[in-house]
């Protein structure tokens, strides 16, 4: 065991490395492991979009010691983003019976009411917490939320200037100001803008804003954005199943336009983000995941082009170049999910399904049955129904 892992695991978490931190951390967990190694593995999960391992850690935390605060307020995290508020405000509630004058849990209350446009609940929180810590920056960013949530503009920018002053560098900060500075002074947003997502280049409300900027400056930008590549899930509802069992056949038919509609949206999406990476001044507008994307995108399409071009010229077996591109093409699409799901247990999910799926494909091809086939196409059209409902954790 090494003595040093709470060190290392905060190193690594501040440097945004939570797969590391949660090695080093799951290494060095036994019997005597306190609540403060679970508060970190559970916070480094959550950072990680992995709910289920969230969970899992928060309750093992609090088993070895019920009364930590921090994981309680954790726990309230955990319950805003299954987007159950009720749950999250019980064990806020909870954890500020332990600590009532702890600030972090005191900003995250306010927060919770402000997310749940509870704007007069959270001003009285952040009264309580300004007297308790009146230089804390994260309570002027509240307040800077709170007096933005009220059309209260330059009181807003006030008091996101005065967290700024006391954290300059803070990304979340960063944001609101170039928010906060998008109508009134678009250069300046686009500065602030840049300069939180250059701190963290996940940041999805600072690349929204800068999206914005270049909207308002670029026509042809705010023409594909604004008309095209939208993508949606189906909601979960019990009269849109029946709808659907009474008129199956309409389903299969509308349902062949969806995937269809689905799959000309992410093809055109993701051919857009590879043109736009091309240009420096835009490439922050891409996330990780959109870079990964874009690779995948451009390699399957050369290969289909080097295929296709192979076929043309009679180059090797008709057959087998027939069967290459096939496969290419399904690869290719196979992505649309793959890209899509947020988290790496969906991931893993889809992931199970179309190896399933290949191996009936397969057993078809080497056995020549079309029974195989339609099993396979059932199968991925099975994950596709669960994930569109929500089902399958995505």
């Amino acid at each position: 065991m090494d003595p040093n892992h709470i060190e290392k695991a905060l190193q690594l978490i501040n440097l945004r490395r939570y797969d590391s931190a949660v090695s080093v951390l799951l290494k060095n967990l036994s019997e005597t492991t306190g609540g403060y190694s679970y508060y970190l593995l559970a916070f480094s999960y959550l950072q990680l979009d992995d709910l289920p391992r969230t969970k899992r850690s928060i309750d093992l935390g609090l088993k070895k010691d019920p009364d930590y605060p921090e994981l309680h307020g954790l726990l309230a995290q955990y319950y805003e983003e299954k987007g159950q508020p009720g749950k999250a405000l019980k064990a806020l509630e909870t954890a500020l019976e332990l600590d009532p004058e702890n600030g972090s849990l005191l900003a995250a209350l306010t927060r919770l009411h402000l997310n749940n446009n509870r704007t007069n609940a959270a001003e009285k929180v952040l009264k309580t917490a300004f007297a308790l810590y009146p230089n804390m920056a994260e309570l002027f960013a509240l307040k800077a939320y709170i007096h933005a949530a009220r059309a209260e503009d330059k009181a807003a920018f006030n008091a996101v200037n005065k967290a700024l002053q006391l954290e300059p560098n803070n990304e979340t900060y960063l944001a609101l100001r170039a928010r906060l500075r998008l109508d009134v002074n678009p250069q300046e947003a686009e500065e602030n803008a840049i300069a939180a997502l250059k701190q963290d280049p996940t940041d999805e409300y600072s690349r929204s804003t800068l999206l914005e900027v270049y909207k308002n400056k670029n026509w042809l930008l705010r023409f594909f954005v604004g008309n095209s590549f939208n993508r949606y899930l189906i909601e979960w509802s019990v009269g849109r199943v029946i709808l659907m069992i009474l008129f199956w056949k309409g389903v299969l038919i509308w349902g062949g336009f969806a995937v269809l509609y689905l799959i000309v949206t992410w093809y055109g999406g993701v051919l857009y983000n590879s043109v736009i990476r091309l240009h420096q001044r835009y490439q922050l507008l891409l996330s990780k995941n959109d870079i990964h994307q874009s690779n995948y995108f451009l390699a399957l399409n050369g290969t289909i082009l080097v295929i296709a071009l192979m076929l043309r010229f009679g180059i090797g077996p008709h057959e087998v170049m027939l069967s290459l591109l096939f496969l290419t093409i399904i690869s290719l699409f196979i992505g649309i999910s793959y890209f899509e799901i947020e988290t790496q247990h969906g991931k893993t999910t889809f992931a199970g399904f179309c190896v399933l799926a290949g191996a009936l494909l397969g057993i078809a091809f080497t056995g020549g049955s079309f029974t195989f086939i339609a099993v396979a196409i059932i199968v991925l059209l099975l994950y596709a129904f669960m994930f569109s409902l929500r089902v399958i954790a995505y």
